[in-house]
């Protein structure tokens, strides 16, 4: 009788959400076979994209031996019943599933061509140390950058932002961080968690502890950047991204009371997000997908006027929206010698974005008269622990005196000044 060297039992069900924490990091294709794969081992599931590495744990009823399965052979485990017990048994021939009456022969791959992961050394951290991470991480993860050419800015960075410790995000256009809320070892600033693993922190959804290793004093394998984030039956192991992220204080405007460096800050207004959004998707369903600029002008009081210029068939149109503020816009007196010094232009696409994440009804928002920064939410050091968010802004060709935004600046006048009568 031929002895059996690869045999595992489990529910169908525990198996099929292990492999769904997993299918982010298997490869569908790769010159490398085995990264193709799950390792089965120990009751414990593994996959690898040589970056990142991710083992779960599976509840199993028996398990002996190891192999590496093909993640698209598993496929089949999400459409049998969840409940049903399947048997993965190899003895020296094909690996063989079977669940009730049915059974399959599947490709496997030795164990032992599985690589292997280094964990990250260096001080850890767990509990309410780390609680701020994951929040932090998500707020940001929408300005994290896919360009090939800056690959330091695929990832969020933990730096300091005057003072605070904080997980900071930008692709060049936008530039998101996010509060930790508690402090973090020295040794851990600087360093960069890749995009990809920041998707996988998120899925797994909770961390109990984390390491960093973010020093590079030699050039053998222990000395690459990498983190180990561990939680209930999961570790991952993964590289972080060895590079400089920019300085990002010199960017931030950091006190919206004055910077020594970029000036006082020149105006507020509170914006009903609802409201604007809507307005923005409906100039951009109009807008020429060559310059996707939309201008913020005010006007009144209480009303802030959307304006674009576009181009159909050769012809360039004037598009307004004109919003009613729930409160007055504070503007400094300087500011109203020229209006038009107040005109900023930001990309309607990243404005959306940039108003999708406030965390309520209305957004504060503070700008420069200059206008170099655009920033929604709280200052660094409040006690909402949001963080806080910047928008660039863009050139534009809208022409200020183009007749027919001259026009509609004076329906806008005229909306404002019956709106007091209306109230």
């Amino acid at each position: 009788m031929t002895k059996t060297t690869f045999e595992w039992r489990m529910r169908a069900g525990d198996l099929a959400q292990a492999l769904g924490l997993l299918k982010g990091i298997v490869m569908s294709r790769s010159a490398i076979n085995v990264l193709t794969t799950v390792l089965f081992k120990g009751g414990r599931l593994t996959a690898t994209d040589l970056d990142q590495t991710l083992t779960v744990t599976v509840p199993t009823l028996a398990h002996a031996g190891a192999l590496a399965i093909p993640l698209r052979a598993l496929r089949v485990v999400r459409l049998i019943d969840p409940d049903s017990v399947i048997t993965l048994s190899r003895d020296t021939g094909a690996l063989n599933l079977r669940h009730g009456h049915a059974w399959y022969e599947l490709p496997c791959v030795p164990a032992a061509d599985f690589p292997t992961t280094a964990a990250a050394t260096g001080q850890s951290l767990g509990g309410n140390a780390i609680s701020g991470l994951l929040p932090a991480l998500r707020a940001v993860r929408y300005a994290l950058s896919t360009e090939e050419t800056r690959y330091y800015l695929h990832g969020a960075c933990l730096t300091r932002i005057d003072g605070e410790a904080v997980a900071v995000a930008t692709n060049g256009h936008e530039l998101a961080w996010g509060l930790l809320n508690a402090p973090m070892p020295d040794a851990w600033y600087g360093a960069i968690i890749p995009r990809l693993t920041i998707e996988t922190l998120l899925l797994i959804g909770t961390i109990d502890r984390l390491t960093v290793q973010n020093d590079t004093g030699d050039s053998s394998a222990s000395g690459v950047k990498r983190l180990t984030a561990t939680a209930p039956g999961i570790t991952l192991h993964s590289k972080l991204i060895d590079g400089a992220f920019p300085d990002v204080n010199r960017v931030i405007l950091k006190r919206l009371g004055g910077n020594a460096e970029y000036g006082q800050t020149d105006w507020s207004m509170i914006l009903p997000v609802d409201a604007v959004r809507a307005a923005l998707r409906r100039l951009g369903a109009l807008q020429d997908d060559r310059d996707r600029a939309v201008r913020l002008v005010p006007q009144g009081t209480h009303r802030l006027d959307l304006v674009v210029e576009t181009v159909a068939d050769t012809e360039r149109l004037a598009l307004m929206e004109s919003i009613r503020l729930p409160q007055p816009h504070k503007l400094q007196a300087a500011t109203w010698a020229d209006p038009h010094t107040l005109y900023a232009s930001f990309n309607n696409r990243y404005l959306q974005r940039f108003l999708q994440h406030a965390a309520g009804e209305v957004c504060t928002v503070h700008g420069l008269m200059d206008p170099r920064s655009f920033q929604v939410g709280a200052p660094i050091g409040t006690t909402d622990g949001n963080g806080g968010r910047l928008l660039m802004p863009m050139q534009s060709s809208i022409d200020p005196k183009h007749p027919l935004i001259e026009r509609f600046q004076s329906m806008s006048r005229e909306l404002a000044e019956d709106a007091p009568r209306a109230a």
